[in-house]
């Protein structure tokens, strides 16, 4: 696949994936424990899919471009954690209160990652046919 593609492919699944971790918050503040698993399974197959296609895409990057591409990926990891973690306290029942700090983890991850690729993009699309 071409690197926009790649690209094109990851900021739908983000969009997705962003959804998907609302709801987990909004179901683990609910202590909903059939929701959360639920939500759970699909996120974490958003998130499989979207790291194939990062993988696919450093393969693309060069050494001026490659540290703000994994800087902002990083981001996506750490909101994932964050999130695996939140479940994982509701599914065995020591959830306290929702943290607020997740919603703009993830917020704030998947809009620096969002903004590296589109700045990434080429101006034509010849190049990327070439």
């Amino acid at each position: 696949m071409k690197l926009q593609t790649l690209k094109r492919h990851l900021r739908t699944r983000m969009i997705r994936f962003e959804r998907w971790i609302s709801d987990i918050r909004q179901f683990c503040s609910d202590s909903d424990v059939s929701k959360v698993r639920s939500c759970m399974n699909e996120v974490e197959k958003i998130y499989a899919d979207m790291s194939s296609l990062q993988r696919e895409i450093e393969e693309f990057l060069t050494e001026e471009n490659d540290m703000s591409e994994i800087e902002a990926w990083h981001k996506i990891e750490g909101a994932m954690l964050e999130i695996r973690c939140l479940a994982e306290e509701t599914l065995n029942g020591h959830a306290e209160n929702t943290p607020q700090s997740l919603s703009g983890a993830v917020m704030n991850a998947t809009k620096s990652l969002k903004t590296k690729m589109k700045a990434k993009k080429p101006t034509s699309e010849k190049k990327e046919k070439g």
